[in-house]
């Protein structure tokens, strides 16, 4: 063997999986020498390895490098004269780096803590970093820990993101990334308000809601178990498509024909996979108002006079709206002339009285409410008869007692209510003895109580639920009956329906009234020793 190797081979870094070529050309011979590898002192088959493979002149290469192909390695040659052999070279089989857990997709809510896994092997141990797609990492909210472990406090939605795990070595990079979706729970931009809403008309109930992901928006009434879901159309209209009560795609309920059915509490739910909220709102359907027939404030009398004298035939009525006062006698109105004359107040004035003026005068009140009657019998008499001498004196309007004021409504239920009011201001000529009630019943006209009530109060019995009711009152004395009061507020017996327990649309919106304001009033608290205070309040 003549000269050294033409070329030697050299200390190799291959990375596992790879292939490695050790460069070996051996010297010149005669006879031209072969070539053999040793690894770690063995002998290299490479005639029974698939892996293993002498090419050229004598660079061994090395398919699919293992750990276990790591060590020395030294190129003889030989022949029959001798042989020669390389220094021993190293060479090195790193491992690429690889991810033994790696992070996952992850959807959490905000001010939640959030890890992304980011565990690997190598060889040599690779260096571990972490970096966000968009941006830096959340700024004094971030912990790598010593696992490599990414960790996020008090996430928020701006920190959504791709994270990427990066590790690194001599041989190699590997990179693994997950998403980061922070979910908000529902919140409401508009919340439902109480609508007030008479029957026939429509009404809307807004409701609108923000969130991620985006909350669906469903309504329900009280104590009714079937959701409305928000449709994407408009009802066409059609047989089919008629819906009363539906849910436009923005949230909102609407009715399009209020009945009082439909009054009560309606509830709007934000559902999402981050959470749900609920909010409230009241539909008020008031009873509508039945306005009575006109009632006779002051009622003519039966009235006896003289020829030539002058006859007043008081009528007052009142009522809503304000009604007409005409009178008629057996049927026949009156043309006004000198004789007859209809005050402003509705008092028919008869003046220069004859005898064929006697009979039944009829008074009239009629309104948009309904039409009363009242009749008043007038009698004539000779000014030199008898019957003129025994006249008993007209009461003087001053002897009565003045109106008392409108019924109130103390309690009630479905078929009674209880009324109260106060007593005149004046009480006339003489001590109020009794009162007398006249009751409307939601139709026909009014009807009086037969009885001489002695106190300030009433209870109406055997009414029929769920009907309006109104009153007056007049209180009477030895000289007479007093100007009716003014007619009462409505007064509604109760549905028998509400005897269940649960409170009344109408008591519930007074409660909540009250309750809006503060009922107490809390005082500076007074300190008594290091352990306890007074609290007082009035």
């Amino acid at each position: 063997l003549r000269d050294d190797f033409r070329a030697s081979p050299a200390d190799t870094v291959v990375a596992a999986g790879e292939t490695a070529l050790l460069e070996c050309v051996p010297p010149r011979g005669h006879p031209e020498p072969l070539v053999r590898w040793r690894h770690n002192g063995q002998v290299i088959k490479v005639r029974e390895s698939h892996r293993h493979e002498v090419v050229d002149e004598g660079t061994l290469v090395v398919k699919h490098v293992q750990q276990n192909d790591g060590g020395q390695y030294t190129c003889e040659a030989w022949n029959l004269a001798g042989s020669k052999t390389t220094h021993p070279i190293n060479l090195y089989v790193h491992i690429r780096p690889t991810f033994l857990r790696g992070p996952k997709d992850t959807v959490t809510l905000t001010e939640q803590t959030v890890e992304f896994e980011c565990q690997v092997s190598g060889d040599p141990t690779p260096q571990v970093s972490w970096r966000r797609l968009r941006g830096p990492l959340p700024e004094h909210r971030t912990v790598i820990l010593d696992d490599h472990t990414l960790r996020i406090q008090r996430v928020s939605p701006s920190d959504e993101d791709t994270y990427v795990c990066e590790a690194v070595n001599v041989v190699g990079t590997a990179r693994t990334n997950a998403t980061l979706t922070v979910y908000t729970t529902p919140e409401f931009l508009v919340r439902p308000q109480d609508v007030r809403a008479s029957a026939g008309s429509s009404a809307a109930f807004e409701c609108l809601a923000v969130g991620r992901p985006p909350p669906l928006v469903v309504w329900s009434r009280q104590d009714d178990h079937n959701l409305l879901l928000p449709r994407q159309d408009t009802p066409s209209g059609e047989p089919d498509d008629r819906p009363n009560v539906w849910v436009n795609a923005e949230g909102t309920l609407i009715i399009n024909q209020v009945n009082r059915d439909l009054g009560g509490w309606y509830s709007c739910a934000a559902v999402s996979a981050a959470g749900s909220l609920v909010a409230r709102a009241m539909l008020d359907v008031p009873i509508p108002t039945l306005h009575p027939p006109p009632i006779f404030a002051i009622q003519p009398r039966n009235l006896t006079v003289t020829t030539g004298s002058v006859a007043l035939l008081v009528c007052q009525a009142a009522g809503d709206p304000q009604p007409r006062v005409t009178w008629t006698m057996k049927g026949n109105s009156f043309s006004e002339d000198t004789r007859f004359v209809l005050l402003g107040s509705g008092t028919l004035q008869i003046n220069d009285v004859q005898l064929g003026d006697a009979g039944i005068y009829t008074c009239t009140a009629r309104s948009e409410a309904g039409t009363s009657n009242v009749t008043s019998v007038l009698e004539v008499v000779d000014p030199d008869s008898a019957a003129a001498r025994n006249l008993a004196p007209t009461a003087d309007p001053i002897d009565l007692p003045g109106p008392p004021k409108a019924p109130k409504l103390r309690s009630h239920n479905a078929t009674a209510i209880t009324l109260y009011w106060a007593p005149p201001q004046t009480e006339g000529a003489s001590p109020i003895t009794s009162y007398v009630l006249e009751v409307w019943s939601g139709g026909g006209k009014w009807q009086p109580i037969e009885d001489h009530i002695p106190a300030e109060s009433y209870t109406l019995t055997g009414l029929r639920p769920y009907t309006q009711y109104r009153a007056v009152v007049r209180a009477m004395n030895m000289h007479g009956v007093s100007p009716a009061s003014a007619i009462s507020e409505p007064l509604m017996t109760e549905d028998r329906r509400e005897g269940n327990g649960e409170m009344r649309v109408e008591d519930e919106i007074r409660v909540r009234a009250i309750l809006s304001q503060p009922l107490i009033t809390l005082l500076n608290p007074i300190p008594l020793s290091s352990t306890s205070l007074k609290v007082l309040w009035k």
